[in-house]
């Protein structure tokens, strides 16, 4: 959850949204539970070596 925390906390909020549409603006306010259900969204997709495809598109 640390590092979770780092990213999120460090991220730009004047930066446009990606294709969730959901802002970085959003995310630095999240509340624990949000975050809480990210990691855990993160987590299985790591696991499962499954990313979800819109995920590597952000990233590319």
């Amino acid at each position: 959850m640390e590092e979770l925390e780092n990213v999120l906390n460090n991220l730009k909020t004047n930066k446009a949204p990606g294709m969730s549409g959901i802002s970085y603006g959003f995310w630095k306010k999240s509340k624990n539970l949000t975050r809480q259900i990210l990691l855990a969204i993160i987590n299985e997709s790591m696991e499962k070596e499954n990313v979800i495809t819109d995920w590597k598109k952000e990233t590319a």
